[in-house]
């Protein structure tokens, strides 16, 4: 079975609710059967701005970060000033968590690079515009959407940003 990305979206849909979707999904596992489970490492999770000098990070790497989390944040807190819910992303160690807990066993895991593309920003900026648009404050709303504009010229300017993590685990459900 493959669980690809699934629980991001719960939180929209579903609010709080992403422990019962993925014991829903892996009841469907006979048991001993195995499943790929993929999600995105939250960007706040790799993504420190502030510390970047610390690491080594160039003031452009630095500010890229910087343009990376205020898109993510934009995009939450339009949603949130519309009276409705953002998608949210799991950090892969509560996903292995919550699995080991359930009797899940994870075989094998691996992370990978993700490159956020400019065309990526734009969709999450797109998203954090139409969000706006349900913004019963017209000031407010005009502001957001001043804002989606300034983040969206400084995404065209990163060549995609590679600091972001997607992960995969192959599980297998318990008593087989």
């Amino acid at each position: 079975m493959l669980v690809d990305y699934v629980l991001a979206a719960v939180h929209m849909h579903w609010p709080y609710a992403e422990e019962e979707v993925l014991w829903r999904v892996l009841s469907a596992v006979k048991p001993g059967g195995l499943a790929l489970v993929t999600g995105i490492e939250p960007y706040e999770i790799d993504i420190h701005p502030d510390d970047g000098a610390r690491r080594g990070a160039t003031a452009r790497e630095r500010a890229a970060d910087s343009t990376v989390l205020d898109i993510e944040a934009l995009g939450d807190a339009t949603a949130l000033l519309a009276r409705r819910r953002s998608y949210r992303e799991l950090p892969q160690a509560w996903v292995e968590r919550e699995l080991r807990r359930g009797g899940v066993k994870v075989l094998a895991s691996h992370t990978f690079p993700m490159v956020l593309t400019s065309e990526s920003l734009t969709s999450q900026l797109e998203f954090a515009k139409s969000e706006a648009d349900k913004v019963p404050d017209g000031e407010l709303r005009k502001a957001l959407v001043a804002r989606a504009a300034r983040l969206q010229s400084e995404a065209r300017a990163l060549r995609g940003h590679r600091r972001a993590r997607n992960y995969a685990l192959v599980v297998q459900r318990g008593g087989g």
